[in-house]
């Protein structure tokens, strides 16, 4: 399993790659909007965490288990950074992640985390090989809904507390799960 092979994933609208140093002005800058925190769990990253995720996440070669993959969502027009998706991808077989996404608030209800999130879950399960993806949000959030119900994700019937929970197979395990 290798979820970054140096090509960052090209949507219509944005392009999808792994984060670089200087992206961690631009990632504080809505990871720490009241509009973005209102559905996440925690609080949100000062600068020093900030740079320090942005590091981290530079320096990944996409082969780690037990960690967080994310991407920088940099739209295509202007370059200018408006998100970022990731997966975390835990260790066992098979492989399978766990997806979320955060998009800057003047990004919002334009369809972009639609298609970075569908862009995501194509290369997680053709690409990289992952059999399953699961995501979840928590159940006030009907924009989070709609996306996840937009690229395919079924909504599984017993998710924890106050939260919704998703599932999307790869075809080799949908059709496992059939037979």
């Amino acid at each position: 399993m290798n979820l970054r092979d140096g090509t960052p994933i090209s949507t219509r609208r944005l392009l999808l790659r792994p984060f670089r140093a200087t992206d961690a002005g631009a990632f504080l800058a809505y990871q720490d909007h009241p509009d973005v925190r209102r559905h996440l769990p925690g609080t949100a990253m000062d600068a020093d965490a900030a740079r320090r995720y942005v590091a981290v996440q530079a320096a990944m070669s996409g082969e780690e288990r037990d960690a967080w993959h994310g991407w920088v969502l940099e739209h295509r027009d202007d370059g200018r950074v408006v998100g970022d998706v990731g997966v975390w991808v835990p260790a066992g077989d098979p492989p399978r992640g766990d997806v979320g996404f955060q998009l800057a608030p003047t990004h919002h209800r334009q369809g972009l985390a639609t298609e970075a999130v569908a862009a995501l879950c194509r290369h997680l399960l053709d690409v990289a090989g992952l059999a399953r993806l699961t995501a979840g949000c928590d159940a006030a959030n009907a924009g989070s809904r709609r996306v996840l119900r937009a690229v395919g994700m079924v909504e599984l019937p017993v998710p924890p507390a106050g939260q919704r929970a998703f599932e999307l197979l790869s075809r080799a395990a949908a059709g496992g799960a059939a037979g």
